[in-house]
């Protein structure tokens, strides 16, 4: 149950990790750019680390599991799809990185 906490919270502070830093990028924006999840690739999630990871990770599975339109989250499931994913990205870093996840969550 804390788990699941802990990703909601982490989806809700995406909000913030993409309002400082574009597209998961090395450099700082000087203003907010738009990212488009259509074209965010494994290589970029690959650069992350630590929190700024987790929040991406937290992010997508909220993005697939609102697109699915599912109101009941398996943190289980959510756990595995994220190491597969992980797996799949190191495989195939040219992958669009929401593709990877949906691709996962079937």
């Amino acid at each position: 149950m804390f788990r699941g906490i802990i990703v909601v919270l982490a989806v809700l502070g995406i909000m913030a990790l993409f309002s400082s830093s574009p597209a998961l990028s090395q450099e700082r924006p000087k203003e907010w750019v738009d990212v488009d999840l259509n074209t965010l690739d494994c290589r970029d999630f690959l650069r992350t680390s630590g929190r700024e990871r987790d929040l991406v990770v937290a992010f997508y599975h909220g993005v697939v599991t609102g697109m699915k339109k599912e109101t009941i989250v398996n943190v289980p499931l959510l756990s595995e799809v994220t190491d597969k994913t992980v797996e799949q990205c190191i495989d195939n870093p040219k992958e669009v990185l929401l593709k990877v996840f949906q691709s996962k969550r079937q």
